[in-house]
This record gives C-alpha cells, structure tokens and sequence, in this order.
C-alpha cells in the first residue's frame, strides 16, 4: 500500500501548497494532486518533472494517472534519491496543448539507512550466544 501526499491545487488561486516531505528512496509514496477549480479533460496526459538538488533531472511519463480531476503520480525512487530540496513541475497535456503545470518542491529527508549497520542484539540474544 502507497502512502498518498495529497495536494488540493486551485488554478485560480494564489495560495502556495506547502512542500511535499518525504523521506530519501522511499518507494512507498504517491502523489495525489486533485485539481479544484478545473476540469481536466478525457485523453489528458501528465508528465513529472523533477529538478534534484545536484541540478540533475528526472523525467516521468510512466506511473501516472489522470482519473476525473485528481492526478496520481507513484513516485520513482530516482526522484527522490537525494536529500535537501527537488523542485518539481506536474504539466497536463492534451494532445499538443500544455492544459496546466505545478510547481512545488519535495522536501527530502536523509535515509539513514547504512548497508553497513550491525544489527542491534538484546541482552538476552548475547547471553544465548555466549
């Protein structure tokens, strides 16, 4: 199951939605942005954005569904591999006419997540060993 981080965006609005947390790699997260005050139309496409914060990019066209007004996008771990700030910009398409784009950023988290991390042992685990 995805946790879902839900975004109400109101095109005629000028409220600012906060930043997206999240935690570095995790693949658990689905963004869910439902569009308020526009009707998106059938056949309507969107793509993802991602700017990371070394500068490099990631495009996402796969993983996306535009059902009704709400778009779910299962986010790829590339997106959000690195920690600090990724701005990101949702942009619907229909046909060749870009209908709308967002832009918010991902706050990301450090995994702290080490490969190389003994497992911890109760006392009772060291004295069975002993």
């Amino acid at each position: 199951m995805k946790v879902q981080k839900k975004i109400n965006i109101s095109l005629s609005g000028n409220e600012l939605p906060c930043p997206v947390k999240v935690v570095a790699t995790d693949s658990a997260i689905q963004l869910v942005l439902r569009y308020i005050d526009f009707t998106i139309p059938s056949g309507t496409t969107a793509t993802l954005f991602v700017k990371k914060p070394s500068g490099k990019f990631v495009y996402q066209t796969e993983d996306i569904n535009v059902t009704g007004n709400v778009v779910t996008i299962d986010l790829y771990n590339q997106a959000i591999v690195e920690s600090g700030h990724a701005f990101f910009t949702v942009t619907l398409k229909n046909g060749t006419d870009t209908l709308s784009t967002f832009s918010n950023y991902f706050d990301i988290d450090r995994n702290y997540k080490d490969s190389t991390a003994e497992e911890s042992k109760t006392v009772m685990t060291g004295f069975e060993e002993m």
